[in-house]
C-alpha cells in the first residue's frame, strides 16, 4: 500500500473516531437531558394528582369503590397530560382513564408512601414514563398507576441520529478527499525521490532529487544526492582503476612477449642452423641481456607490489647516511658515462622505510642517467624539515615535454620507448618512486624542459623524532 493511501486511511480512521466518540457522547447527553426533563415534569404533575387525591381522601368519606372511582375520575379529568391512569384497591380495579391502562407493568411491589416508582415501559412504537404511588383511604392502600408519554423523545433522537449519520458520512467523505489531497502534496517529493533512485538504478547517474520543502524530506533528498554524488566518484575510481589494470596488463604482456620472441628467434637459430664462432656469440649475448632485462623487470614489478600492498614500518633513519652510500657505489660507473654528481645532504634523522628510500634514490639516479646519453651533472639536494625531509635530483639531460609529464608516474609508461629499452629501462621506475613517496605521507613532482634537464622533488613526510 502506498504511504499516501496509508496517511488518507489514518486521518479518515482518526477524524471517524473523534468524530463518532464526540458526536454519540453528545447525542447520548442529549437523549438523557430529554429524558429526565420529562421525567420531572411526569413526577411534578403526578404527585399534584396524589395531593390532590389525598385532600379530597380528608374531606370525603367514600362507602363504595364506585363513589371513589366517581371522585377520582373528577380529579383525572382536569389533568390531561397523562395518556392513563389507574387505581386499584387491593389489586382490585376500581378505575382507568382508558384502555392503555392494559399496557401498564406491575409495579405494586415498588411502591410506597413517600417516594413515586418508575420506570419507561414500551409498547408497540411507542414510549411512556409509568408512574406509580400508594395512598392511604379509609384504612385500606389504594395504589394509583399513571402512564406519561415520551414517545416525542424517541422520535427526536432517532431524526438527531439520522441527522448525525449524515454529517458524519459528510465529513469522512470531505475529510478523505482533503486527506488523500494532502497527503499526495506531502508524498510528491518522496514520489519524486523515487522516481529518481528509479532512474539511477537504471544507470542514469546524472539526476539528481533536488527537492526543497524546508523539512526532513529535503534532509533526505540532500544526503540522497550526495550518497549518489559519492557513488559516482567511487564508480568513476574504481573504472578508472580497472582501466589502469587493464592498461597495466596490455603493458606487461607487451614487455614480456617482444623480448620472448626475440629470444625465442635466436635460440631457435642456434638450434637450427650452424652459426660462426662471432653469430653465436651475438646471439648469447643478445638472449643474455633480454634474459636480465626480463630480470630486472620482474624485480621492479616485486618492488611496485610489495610497496603497494605491505603496510610498511618507518623507523628512525638517516637519510643523509642512505644517500652517501648509493652515490658511493654509482660515483665509478657514473665517472665512466662522463657523469658528474654534486650532492648536497643536510644531516638530520627522520621516520623512514630504509629500503624504499634507498630504492628511491636508486630509480632517480638512473632515470638521471638515462636522460645524458652524453654525460652531465646530477645535483642531490637533501634538506631536513620539521615533518620529514625533502629530496630534489637535478639532471642536465635531454628534458621532458610538457605533454607528457602527466603520464610519467604510469606504470610501463616511456617517452622514448626505443631508448628506454635499449638502456634497460622498463617504464616503472617513476611509478614506484611515486607509490614510495605516497607510503611515507609524502608526494613527487617533477619539473622539466627539453634541452635544458629536469628536476624531481620528492617531499617525504614520515615525522620525526
Amino acid at each position: 500500500m502506498k504511504f499516501r493511501y496509508k496517511v488518507t486511511l489514518c486521518m479518515i480512521s482518526m477524524i471517524a473516531f473523534i468524530f463518532g466518540i464526540g458526536g454519540t457522547f453528545l447525542l447520548y447527553s442529549s437523549f438523557q437531558s430529554s429524558i429526565n426533563r420529562e421525567k420531572i415534569s411526569a413526577i411534578k404533575s403526578f404527585d399534584m394528582v396524589i395531593h390532590t387525591f389525598s385532600l379530597l381522601s380528608q374531606e370525603t368519606t367514600w362507602t363504595t369503590a364506585s363513589e371513589i372511582s366517581k371522585d377520582f375520575g373528577k380529579i383525572v379529568e382536569q389533568n390531561d397530560l397523562f395518556v392513563a391512569i389507574s387505581l386499584h384497591k387491593d389489586k382490585e380495579l376500581i378505575y382507568k382513564s382508558s384502555d392503555f391502562v392494559n399496557d401498564m407493568e406491575e409495579m405494586c411491589d415498588k411502591a410506597d408512601y413517600r417516594n413515586v416508582a418508575y420506570k419507561i415501559i414500551r409498547s408497540e412504537n411507542q414510549y411512556y414514563i409509568q408512574l406509580c404511588s400508594v395512598i392511604k383511604v379509609e384504612n385500606a392502600d389504594l395504589y394509583i398507576d399513571a402512564l406519561y408519554d415520551i414517545t416525542k423523545v424517541y422520535e427526536q433522537r432517532e431524526e438527531l441520529q439520522k441527522l448525525y449519520i449524515a454529517v458524519f458520512l459528510f465529513v469522512v467523505t470531505s475529510s478523505a478527499v482533503f486527506s488523500y489531497i494532502l497527503s499526495y502534496f506531502l508524498t510528491k517529493p518522496i514520489s519524486r525521490l523515487k522516481k529518481i533512485v528509479s532512474s539511477i538504478t537504471q544507470g542514469n547517474y546524472d539526476l539528481r532529487s533536488d527537492i526543497h520543502t524546508n523539512d526532513e524530506i529535503e534532509e533526505l533528498s540532500v544526503e540522497f544526492d550526495r550518497m549518489t554524488d559519492t557513488l559516482v566518484d567511487k564508480m568513476e575510481e574504481l573504472n578508472a582503476a580497472v582501466d589502469r589494470q587493464n592498461q597495466f596488463i596490455a603493458n606487461f604482456t607487451h614487455e614480456l612477449k617482444t623480448p620472448m620472441t626475440s629470444m625465442i628467434g635466436y635460440a631457435d637459430l642456434l638450434r637450427r642452423q650452424n652459426l660462426s664462432q662471432e653469430e653465436q656469440t651475438d646471439a648469447a649475448n643478445y638472449i643474455y641481456s633480454e634474459s636480465k632485462r626480463l630480470e630486472r623487470l620482474s624485480i621492479k614489478l616485486l618492488e611496485l607490489i610489495a610497496a603497494g600492498n605491505k603496510e610498511q614500518e618507518l623507523t628512525i633513519q638517516n637519510p643523509a647516511y642512505l644517500i652517501e652510500n648509493v652515490v658511493k657505489h654509482y660515483v665509478p660507473y657514473f665517472q665512466e658515462n662522463g657523469i658528474e654528481i654534486e650532492k648536497k645532504c643536510e644531516a638530520g634523522n627522520c621516520m623512514l622505510e630504509p629500503d624504499l628510500f634507498v630504492s628511491l634514490v636508486v630509480n632517480l639516479l638512473e632515470n638521471a642517467r638515462r636522460a645524458m646519453e652524453n654525460g652531465g651533472v646530477i645535483k642531490i639536494v637533501l634538506s631536513m624539515k620539521k615533518d620529514g625531509c625533502d629530496l630534489l635530483i637535478q639532471d642536465t639531460g635531454c628534458g621532458i615535454p610538457k605533454d607528457k609529464l602527466v603520464h610519467i608516474t604510469e606504470a610501463f609508461y616511456r617517452i622514448d620507448k626505443a631508448r628506454s629499452r635499449s638502456f634497460g629501462g622498463a617504464g616503472l621506475g617513476m611509478s614506484l618512486c611515486d607509490r614510495i613517496a605516497k607510503i611515507h605521507n609524502g608526494s613527487l613532482s617533477i619539473e622539466s624542459e627539453v634541452g635544458v634537464g629536469t628536476v624531481v622533488k620528492v617531499q617525504i613526510r614520515g615525522g620525526r623524532i
